[in-house]
C-alpha cells in the first residue's frame, strides 16, 4: 500500500495555542492575590500566638533565648532609621 505524505510538513504536534499569555496572566494574578492575602494575614498579629511561634521556632533551631517583640521591633526600626537617614 502506498503511504501518504502528511500535510503541513509532517508534524504530529497539536495546534499551537496563541493564547498562552492567558495562562501566564492567570498565574500572575493568582500569585498577586496570594501575596495580598499573606500581607493581610500578617497585619493582624496575635501577640500571644506570635510569642508561642517564636519560642517554638527558637527551640527547634536550637536558640537559647528569644528577644521580646517590642525589643525586636525597636531594634528593626532603629536599623531602618540608621540606614535611610544618612
Amino acid at each position: 500500500m502506498p503511504t501518504r505524505k502528511k500535510r503541513h510538513g509532517g508534524h504530529d504536534e497539536e495546534h499551537e495555542s496563541h493564547e498562552r499569555w492567558l495562562i501566564t496572566y492567570a498565574d500572575m494574578l493568582t500569585l498577586l492575590m496570594v501575596l495580598f492575602i499573606v500581607l493581610f494575614a500578617m497585619s493582624q498579629v496575635d501577640k500571644k500566638k506570635f510569642a508561642e511561634l517564636a519560642q517554638g521556632l527558637a527551640s527547634g533551631f536550637g536558640a537559647k533565648s528569644v528577644r521580646s517583640t517590642r525589643r525586636a521591633r525597636s531594634w528593626t526600626a532603629g536599623a531602618a532609621t540608621r540606614r535611610y537617614c544618612r
